[in-house]
């Protein structure tokens, strides 16, 4: 098994967890898709 797909899509469900819980969508209108690449965009 890759680790790192592992650890990514982890990433992602807690990113997105956290994200629901913290603060509502700033982008409403983006799909789920374009959000994650925004979120892994800030984060680099």
């Amino acid at each position: 098994m890759d680790k790192r797909y592992n650890t990514n899509d982890d990433a992602s469900a807690e990113l997105k967890k956290a994200l629901s819980k913290s603060t509502p969508r700033k982008y409403p209108n983006m799909s789920d898709a374009e959000m994650q690449l925004k979120i892994q965009g800030k984060k680099s």
